[in-house]
């Protein structure tokens, strides 16, 4: 089935795409599946409490993907649980040149299942 998808048809475009809960689990899966569907100078941002880990994933992505398409993967540390956090995020994301953008993608997967 998946031969008779076109790779235009499941091309997302030029987007920022925000998914939180990233540094783990389906989280983490995401990243990958949807870094190579990207178009150039799309922005790949990746929200989760544990800095360590974001960095790392974002190393991964870049390494396999990243050189390719000129993804720009960002990392924001932020516990969503507190305004903070979520005030960081939205800051991070209105510092992308969302109006250059084809979608706008928000994956709310943060605190889901450990």
């Amino acid at each position: 089935m998946e031969d008779e998808i076109s790779r235009e048809s499941r091309d997302l475009g030029r987007a920022l795409c925000i998914i939180t809960g990233a540094s783990k689990g389906f989280g983490r899966t995401l990243a990958f599946q949807l870094s190579c569907l990207l178009k150039p100078r799309s922005v790949l941002m990746l929200v989760a409490r544990t800095s360590e880990q974001l960095n790392q994933l974002k190393e991964d992505i870049i390494t396999l993907y990243g050189g390719q398409n000129e993804l720009d993967v960002r990392c924001v540390q932020a516990d969503l649980e507190k305004k903070e956090g979520v005030e960081k995020t939205v800051q991070a994301a209105k510092e992308t040149s969302v109006s250059e953008m084809d979608h706008i993608l928000l994956i709310n997967n943060a605190g889901v299942l450990d």
